[in-house]
């Protein structure tokens, strides 16, 4: 019986809370699992064919290269941004958010601002 409330208490209450306040994760999970066990499948069953240290280096290499293409890319809009005149990038320099949360270490973040930080932190 104390074992049922031990795992009632730690494992199941907080993946119920997870699940409860992430909106349609589930999708996603459904989606990643059923991905998961065919490829696991194709492998288990064309293991002879397959040879797989030699499959899992290719796909780290392509992993490699795209993930250099997206840091490129990103860096490229960085620069573009933070060398652009045009009206629009003076327009958001002056632009402050208007949200009570716009103030950091007193000072004012202005759009320009907020538009880098969310570039900066997706990327």
């Amino acid at each position: 019986m104390r074992f049922k409330a031990f795992v009632k208490k730690t494992i199941l209450l907080p993946v119920y809370d997870y699940y409860k306040y992430m909106d349609k994760i589930w999708v996603g999970m459904l989606i990643s699992g059923l991905i998961a066990l065919v490829l696991t499948l194709i492998v288990i069953l064309s293991r002879d064919k397959i040879y797989l240290p030699k499959l899992f280096q290719s796909f780290i290499d392509i992993q490699i290269n795209s993930i250099a293409i997206l840091l490129s890319f990103s860096i490229a809009v960085i620069t573009v941004l933070v060398t652009s005149d045009s009206n629009n990038i003076i327009q958001l320099r002056k632009e402050n958010v208007d949200t009570n949360k716009s103030k950091r270490n007193d000072i004012e973040i202005t759009l320009f601002n907020l538009l880098m930080i969310n570039i900066l932190t997706i990327n």
